[in-house]
């Protein structure tokens, strides 16, 4: 599960995307660059961050990376690894 930090990390760039029509346009572009400006989150270069923006004709569905082990699945899903 999401840890209540990246929960709350995410409604914020959410929030802030709606609200922020420049950060939205720099978040679609340049993700980490606009995350760090923005809230002071530095995301290591190995990991790769890509942002999608629906529309009323397009919704995108996530498949989180399957766990190696069927018995870890819960502490593998949607935890964020930087």
């Amino acid at each position: 599960m999401p840890s209540d930090r990246e929960n709350e990390l995410r409604e914020q760039v959410i929030e802030k995307a709606w609200a922020d029509s420049a950060f939205r346009l720099h978040l679609l572009t340049d993700p980490k660059a606009a995350i760090l400006k923005e809230f002071g989150i530095d995301i290591p270069a190995e990991f790769n961050l890509k942002v999608l923006e629906e529309t009323d004709d397009t919704f995108y569905l996530v498949l989180p990376k399957k766990p190696d082990d069927k018995d870890s699945l819960t502490s593998q899903v949607c935890v964020p690894r930087w």
